[in-house]
């Protein structure tokens, strides 16, 4: 799998299987691989070791194209980094 963004090269799938690493959607059709924070449980929470990242919902690409409602309504925002359909295991709970 390799995701391709504007101006900031190529991801491929090793690469954000990295715990350091995350890919964030900058703004519409621009996104890369950034360095962050490790995470922290918070109270009721866990944290998850991605294994695996898995497929693209029509959610996914309306924020990537800068479409979504939320964008347009104020309940999203970039830069916001992808957190959906992927696998692991807790490494972590609080």
């Amino acid at each position: 799998m390799e995701l391709r963004c504007r101006g900031t090269g190529t991801a491929s799938a090793r690469s954000l299987s990295r715990r350091d690493e995350s890919l964030v959607l900058t703004g519409p059709r621009e996104c890369g691989v950034q360095d962050i924070d490790p995470p922290i449980a918070v109270p009721g929470g866990v944290i998850i070791d991605v294994h695996r990242a898995g497929g693209v919902a029509g959610t996914d690409i309306e924020f990537y194209i800068g479409q979504m409602p939320y964008l347009h309504e104020g309940h999203a925002q970039y830069a916001d980094a992808t957190r959906a359909r992927w696998m692991g295991t807790v490494s972590a709970v609080r």
